[in-house]
C-alpha cells in the first residue's frame, strides 16, 4: 500500500511523463481508491460518536461499527454499547 506522499509523487511523475499510458493511470486510480479506503477506516476507528439507549441514557464513545438495523456500536473502555446514533444539533 502506498503512502499519501508516495502516491502524489508517483501521480505527478506519471502525469508529467509523455510516455505514460492509460493502464498506468488506471493503476494509480486503483491505488488511490485503496489508500482512501484505508484512511476512511482509520478515521472511523477513532471517531467519537454519541448513541441513545432507551429514553434517557446517552453513551459517548469511540465508533466501532455500523449495524444492519441502523444502530451503531461504540466502545467506552473495555465495554461496547449499541444504540441509535444521535444526530447533529441544529
Amino acid at each position: 500500500m502506498m503512502t499519501p506522499y508516495n502516491w502524489i509523487r508517483c501521480a505527478h511523475i506519471t502525469a508529467t511523463d509523455q510516455s505514460c499510458g492509460p493502464s498506468q493511470f488506471v493503476n494509480l486510480f486503483r491505488e488511490l481508491s485503496e489508500l482512501t479506503s484505508t484512511i476512511v477506516r482509520k478515521y472511523e476507528a477513532i471517531m467519537i460518536r454519541t448513541i441513545k439507549q432507551g429514553a434517557f441514557i446517552f453513551v459517548q464513545g469511540t465508533f466501532v461499527r455500523s449495524l444492519p438495523n441502523g444502530r451503531i456500536s461504540v466502545r467506552v473502555g473495555s465495554k461496547t454499547y449499541e444504540g441509535k446514533p444521535v444526530g447533529h444539533a441544529a
